[in-house]
């Protein structure tokens, strides 16, 4: 409040008046009143981002619980083969032979060196997850055990092609020889059976035809 002095007449008194706001005034009292409506803003965004997150990372685990679900069921499955095929080789079941022992020794080979580079890949996925680390540190994890793992797995490959492509040349050598033995055999069963329907006339034999 300002305090004006005021003359009339003989009389003199002092009257109040309010003081006028200016440019000054106005900014200090908008700087004073609360940003209610920003910070509000703010919290609801970082929620919202927050949930995105989350419900991202759900997906993702679900969609992991569901390939190791599946993974459970074949690996079962895959027991019980060899269980299948272990109790017909204890009864002498399966014939045994030089290329199917090979192969089988060969895709047990492919197949190991798969499972172990899935098993360290499950590993360091809970171990980096139960430490708290970084989810892009787990590509550093176990990298040179991880690519031993799969020129394990290239040269098994290739390998088993190698042992394909011989066993496919070796099918079509026998296929040959079967097909020659064929003829022949046809050949001796015609010459037999005409040996038996025209025998062949003694020199001294006169007898008349």
């Amino acid at each position: 409040m300002a305090i004006q002095l005021k003359e009339d007449g003989n009389d003199s008194g002092v009257s109040l008046r309010p003081q006028d706001r200016g440019p000054a005034a106005k900014k200090a009292s908008r700087r004073r009143e609360p940003r209610r409506h920003t910070v509000s803003n703010g919290i609801d965004y970082n929620m919202i981002k927050r949930l995105k997150l989350l419900e991202q990372e759900k997906d993702f685990l679900l969609q992991g619980l569901d390939v190791v679900e599946r993974a459970r069921n074949w690996y079962l499955q895959q027991i019980s083969n060899v269980n299948d095929k272990l109790d017909r080789v204890s009864k002498w079941d399966i014939p045994h032979s030089e290329y199917s022992m090979d192969a089988q020794h060969e895709r047990l080979n492919f197949q190991m060196t798969r499972i172990s580079e899935v098993n360290q890949h499950l590993n360091a996925l809970m171990e980096t997850s139960e430490k708290g680390f970084p989810i892009h540190m787990n590509l550093a994890v176990h990298q040179r055990s991880i690519y031993s793992a799969q020129k394990t797995a290239t040269q098994t490959i290739q390998r088993l092609k190698n042992q394909n492509h011989a066993l496919t040349e070796e099918i079509a050598k026998k296929s040959e020889l079967i097909t020659q033995l064929e003829t022949e055999k046809s050949a001796l069963i015609r010459e037999l059976f005409h040996a038996r329907t025209y025998p062949k006339k003694e020199p001294n034999d006169t007898t008349l035809w």
